[in-house]
């Protein structure tokens, strides 16, 4: 098991979470309340206190972590020297884990477009959050954990990301995914975090769309469809579908709109205090 953790509780934020990370696996983890995923993320490896057993590796996470540190990454804040450029920082990283990724760093740059020449301090925020996420890649780590941090990635980027996640997860890598909105269709596990942690793998079926506005939309069209938040305008017609996706797009696209984007809701957008949970 890779990571395994029992009855974790931090005081005002969760209570009794229980989570199992097998080999391979990519765990995603959803809620409104972005304290609480960056709490969950950052106890799973010591850096908020927590009562409860976590084990890595099927050790003690205490005891485990400064073992266990080359085969975990983690997508923290970056910190840098003003001049230092982007191959720079990533050196420094390749120089901590004691191996030459010189090739990997190249690749990694190449593959979400990341100029290494650029200096630290000239990144724009989203390309601050890719290098971030290289960094946490680049040694190949058994456990990853991007904390808070795709649902800011452009569509560009994210696809970048699911190429990376999917080889390294044919290797036997696992990762967590703390986020707002459901982070990848092709997650093993789907859990929403509210007081405490459920699986709702119903999260996949959920998508927000939003249609120029038509008039001859009729909410009445889709009496057999489970669709939420419906907001209509002089200019947009929105909401959410729970089921029935197929047959919503047909009915969507019959209407001839000018246009249609069909995304993830956050999850604050489809879960009201009371969560459905399938048990």
């Amino acid at each position: 098991m890779i990571l395994e953790v029992k009855n974790l509780t931090v005081k005002n934020t969760f209570n009794n979470v229980c989570l199992e990370v097998g080999e391979g696996e990519i765990v995603n983890i959803v809620s409104s309340d972005i304290y609480a995923l960056d709490t969950l993320a950052k106890s799973f490896i010591g850096l908020v206190s927590a009562s409860g057993d976590i084990k890595l590796f099927d050790h003690p996470m205490k005891k485990a972590l400064t073992r266990a540190k080359e085969f975990i990454g983690y997508t923290s804040t970056l910190k840098y020297k003003v001049n230092h450029k982007v191959i720079d920082y990533l050196n420094l990283t390749q120089k901590f884990y004691k191996v030459d990724y010189t090739n990997r760093i190249k690749d990694l740059a190449d593959s979400f477009e990341i100029s290494l020449d650029k200096k630290m301090k000239d990144l724009s925020d989203h390309e601050r959050k890719v290098v971030s996420i290289i960094k946490a890649i680049l040694h190949n780590p058994k456990l990853v954990i991007l904390n808070n941090i795709v649902d800011t990635l452009d569509s560009k980027a994210l696809s970048d990301l699911c190429d990376v996640m999917s080889s390294m997860q044919k290797n036997g890598s696992s990762f967590i995914i703390t986020s707002q909105s459901l982070a990848v269709d092709f997650a093993s596990k789907i859990y929403v975090l509210n007081d405490s942690l459920k699986e709702f793998d119903e999260l996949r079926n959920i998508f927000k769309f939003e249609l120029s506005y038509t008039k001859d939309f009729s909410g009445s069209a889709l009496k057999n469809i489970t669709f939420l938040n419906l907001l209509i305008n002089q200019n947009q017609i929105s909401f959410i579908v729970s089921k029935g996706f197929e047959e919503t797009l047909k009915y969507v696209n019959s209407l001839k709109p000018s246009f249609v984007s069909i995304k993830r809701p956050f999850i604050g957008e489809v879960f009201s205090e009371s969560l459905p949970v399938s048990e």
